[in-house]
């Protein structure tokens, strides 16, 4: 690409104001207003305009951002606002000139007395979404497509002014486009390619930090042994929800997290004190939804304290040790506690205790994010002694979805009106909630089993078919407790052990003869620790239902043997 003429369309300038996203008030200056007078242009960018937070590349890396005018024509068709005005996708300049699949970085343009160098794409966040009212998994569309406009430093100081014209000039050595370099740094596989980016001299230092972790991280997959079931993901960015809750914000390469589904659980697997531990935690939030950040999926994950004051191990090492950059080992996310695929005609109940909130507003961002119509009723139990986290982003919700009703109970002395919500006092009476729900309606349950099972015995008493219950639940179901004992032979892990009702359930002996298995709920409702049954028969707890149980299968959580088994684990 040779030099070419370019023409300035417009020049925007914005200060940061705070604007409430989600849980509260955050700076941003998103919102820019054009302007027809010479701006100057400077190292840290255009007069009149600010970055409300820092950058970890740098501020002088981020000092103008330009969107091609066929790009800025292109999102304004995409998401029909034909009436968008300048600045209202957050760029600064709006330039007829060569568009992302031309430009690429290192390239520069000289417009009015400055001088302006490619340097990177645009990566968007939630705001985009936010300010265009847009929530279904916007900014990883907009990223995914390559149409992001990018960031330029500037180079030489001077003053530029809507209408000026200019030439632009193609970089010296290898070329890589701005949507290249997007395909090449977030999406691809190819470990080649993207070490030919890496070795690219326009490629500024902390985008090469960047390319070599993914790099790094796709030559650990491929050394891991086929059929091992993990892969890693990185922590892209960790919120303090308050209540002893943290959320983590993963993305993972080949994939491995695209196609989650709000409610769902994702197993993690960390080695500590030398010791592999395995646990399931809540999606709170799939890839593109609002809250959750571009291309990531986000689970919450509450800090487990014993009676001794103690965290659980998994939850400790997330909460203490966990940082931004840091891998993790996962399974691909699964379980069933989500929408059906196709709506349906009734009402969705959402029930949920404590920390059970987190798959319900996994569940709730799904459906914003699908676009559902349904009628959403959503009832919230805490205790006096827990905060309510997540209000704030409830009420988003509440705002997104017009029919959703959300009401929460405090079991204790005080209320919890304060946050907004539809609250009060004391214990709800579950046979009163559910005599709202007529033909076809569901019900999720997620919480304690105390819950649960309160809910359920309602259920049961007004007819409901138990299909139309779905339970999530942290507690552990009682045994049918009919045998005496059985030889357990783990026949791919080469280990025998003797059962006894008294050793507890069979995921126990699996884990205390050091056996690698995924586990979460431990009631028979997760699914994550099934396993294959190739001889004997086992007995379910008679509240248990194991619809779900595929056939040649048992749950490790819950099933007591029969007989002695041959388990393929």
């Amino acid at each position: 690409m040779n030099a070419a003429d370019i023409r300035l369309l417009s020049v925007c300038v914005g200060q940061p104001r705070p604007v409430t996203i989600g849980a509260g008030p955050e700076p941003t200056a998103f919102v820019k207003q054009a302007t027809e007078q010479p701006v100057m242009a400077g190292e840290e960018g255009l007069a009149g305009d600010a970055l409300a937070t820092g950058r970890k590349l740098g501020v002088h890396n981020h000092a103008v951002y330009a969107i091609p005018a066929d790009t800025f024509d292109y999102w304004k068709e995409r998401i029909s606002r034909p009436d968008l005005p300048f600045g209202g996708l957050g760029e600064n300049v709006v330039i007829d000139g060569p568009n992302e699949q031309a430009a690429a970085i290192g390239d520069r343009f000289e417009i009015g007395r400055a001088e302006l160098t490619v340097i990177q794409p645009r990566i968007p966040c939630y705001k985009l979404a936010h300010f265009l009212g847009l929530v279904q998994g916007f900014p990883y569309e907009f990223l995914k497509s390559g149409r992001t406009g990018f960031y330029c430093a500037v180079t030489r100081p001077g003053a530029i002014q809507q209408g000026d014209t200019g030439r632009w000039i193609a970089a010296d050595g290898p070329r890589v486009s701005i949507s290249r370099f997007i395909e090449l740094s977030q999406f691809s596989t190819d470990s080649e390619a993207i070490a030919e980016l890496l070795s690219n001299p326009h490629v500024i230092g902390g985008w090469k930090d960047v390319i070599r972790r993914r790099l790094e991280q796709l030559q650990d997959l491929r050394r891991r042994p086929v059929g091992d079931g993990w892969s890693e993901v990185r922590c892209e960015r960790i919120d303090d929800e308050g209540g002893g809750i943290k959320s983590f914000h993963l993305r993972g390469a080949s994939g491995i997290l695209n196609g989650a589904r709000g409610g769902q659980f994702l197993t993690l697997r960390q080695t500590i004190d030398a010791k592999p531990v395995i646990r399931n935690y809540s999606v709170s939030a799939a890839t593109g939804a609002l809250v959750a950040e571009s291309g990531c999926l986000r689970i919450s994950v509450k800090l487990e304290r014993s009676l001794a004051g103690l965290g659980g191990r998994m939850s400790s090492a997330l909460h203490q040790d966990m940082v931004v950059g840091d891998s993790l080992s996962v399974r691909p996310p699964a379980g069933h506690f989500t929408l059906p695929e196709e709506p349906g005609t009734g009402e969705i109940l959402l029930i949920s205790g404590g920390i059970g909130i987190t798959p319900i507003l996994g569940i709730l961002w799904q459906a914003v994010a699908d676009g559902r119509q349904e009628n959403f009723r959503l009832v919230h139990v805490l205790r006096a002694d827990q905060a309510f986290p997540f209000a704030g982003e409830l009420e988003q919700l509440a705002r997104l979805l017009p029919d959703l009703r959300i009401e929460a109970f405090n079991t204790g002395a005080s209320g919890v009106s304060e946050n907004g919500l539809n609250s009060r006092n004391g214990r709800p009476d579950w046979n009163s909630v559910l005599s709202s729900l007529g033909s076809g309606g569901l019900v999720y349950v997620c919480g304690p089993g105390a819950l649960i099972d309160a809910v359920a015995a309602a259920a049961r008493s007004r007819g409901f078919d138990d299909r139309a219950i779905i339970r999530e639940s942290f507690g552990a179901l009682a045994a049918p407790g009919n045998s005496a004992g059985a030889n357990i032979s783990f026949i791919r892990s080469g280990c025998s052990a003797r059962w006894t009702p008294g050793d507890g359930s069979l995921l126990d002996v699996a884990i205390g003869n050091s056996i690698d298995i995924g586990y979460s709920c431990r009631s028979g409702i997760c699914g994550s620790c099934k396993a294959p049954l190739l001889a004997g028969t086992v007995a379910y707890p008679q509240e248990m239902n194991t619809a779900t149980v595929p056939d040649g299968h048992i749950l490790l959580c819950s099933a007591m043997p029969e007989s002695d088994l041959v388990i393929d684990i």
